[in-house]
């Protein structure tokens, strides 16, 4: 219908261009994405041949065309863009308080009415797919410290398990779910915390018992490793806080203009 005023070749670049702005395929394009292209690519595109009397005439025939068309013949939904995003982004839901997850939720809200009206989504398309890389990376980053600390807390299981108890089988069970959570990339920052402090309880609860069991030398020994276990916790606490909320620490400006600390002093043995 268009064939005599504008090469097929032509036609078909301006759609392929069209589509790729809204962040769908050619064939997404259906039905009112379909018509916002007509109405407004292709219009731009005719004028540069034909008259816009002529161009609009042609568009409106294309359009009472489209219209005519019974609903069973519109072409099945492929996967959009925006579709590739949402189910990407399935694999963060647990990580619901993280700030990329929020960004990206409102993100994905938008493009999908956006393109649902047939409008321009390449932009959020292209933000979307930068919060998923940067989550991925994240991901990634505290998937290695999982990892380590597991190992980690291996280690202190196989020195309390002689304690027995059910401090000891819980802490057993927080590391098997650990390890397979780790199987499954999947971060437990909730477990992991649980298993640090049953950690750090039954490693006291081991110097402890040195004490009370040893002579004077021994128990001044292991009075000196309760003491730094506990100074060791504290900073791993502290460490942990500055890491939230290190946002918060950060230098502000005084009313002199230059920058000044808001007093986030640097954990003990930092």
């Amino acid at each position: 219908m268009l064939g005599d005023l504008v090469s097929a070749r032509s036609l078909e670049k301006v759609l392929q261009d069209a589509a790729l702005a809204r962040g769908v395929t050619v064939e997404q394009l259906w039905p009112s994405a379909l018509a916002d292209v007509l109405k407004h690519d292709v219009y731009r595109r005719l004028l540069l041949g034909v008259s816009p009397m002529l161009a609009k005439k042609r568009i409106l025939d294309v359009l009472n065309e489209l219209d005519k068309l019974p609903s069973e013949s519109l072409p099945p939904a492929g996967l959009s863009p925006v579709s590739e995003l949402e189910d990407a982004s399935r694999r963060f839901t647990l990580y619901f308080d993280w700030p990329e997850t929020q960004r990206l939720r409102g993100v994905l809200g938008t493009a999908r009415t956006e393109s649902e009206a047939g409008r321009n989504v390449s932009a959020l398309v292209q933000e979307g797919q930068t919060l998923i890389g940067q989550m991925e990376r994240r991901l990634q980053e505290g998937l290695v410290q999982q990892e380590q600390e597991l190992a980690e807390l291996r280690d202190v299981f196989g020195r309390v398990q002689p304690l027995g108890g059910k401090d000891v089988r819980r802490l057993e069970s927080l590391i098997g779910q650990l390890e397979e959570a780790q199987k499954q990339g999947t971060l437990l920052p909730a477990e992991l915390e649980r298993a640090r402090n049953l950690s750090f309880k039954l490693r006291r609860s081991l110097e402890s018992s040195v004490m009370q069991s040893a002579g004077e030398a021994p128990a001044v020994d292991a009075q000196a490793r309760v003491q730094a276990l506990e100074q060791e916790e504290v900073t791993r606490k502290l460490i942990a806080l500055q890491r939230d909320y290190a946002p918060l620490c950060a230098p502000g400006p005084s009313s002199s203009g230059s920058r000044t600390s808001t007093g986030c002093a640097s954990p003990p043995g930092a």
